[in-house]
């Protein structure tokens, strides 16, 4: 997302941000690596709180990650989620392929 992240702006998406359950320290300084620009907003959501919210949380014991944070793609509007697309497993990323060719 971060290589198109000017292709999205350019299409109407004002804010880009990468929800993850890291801790904020780790969160932070992985962010400052892969987007020293700042581009994307880093949140950390390490107690799983927003994905309870959104009924997102899911068990990854065959990758011995335990509770987990589904992979998902978020729109909203306004404040009001437009649309959220849910990945079928934590190692696909075909949401996030259909939001940058809707940008495309």
């Amino acid at each position: 997302m971060l290589a198109h992240a000017d292709t999205l702006r350019a299409h109407g998406i004002e804010r880009l941000f990468c929800v993850a359950t890291s801790d904020p320290f780790s969160l932070a300084a992985w962010a400052e690596q892969v987007d020293p620009h700042g581009k994307i907003r880093f949140l950390s959501d390490g107690n799983l709180q927003f994905a309870r919210a959104l009924d997102l949380v899911s068990r990854c014991d065959a990758l011995f990650l335990g509770l987990r944070s589904e992979r998902y793609a978020l729109t909203l509007s306004g404040g009001v989620i437009r649309s959220c697309r849910i990945e079928e497993s934590i190692l696909d990323f075909s949401c996030t392929a259909e939001m940058l060719e809707l940008a495309a």
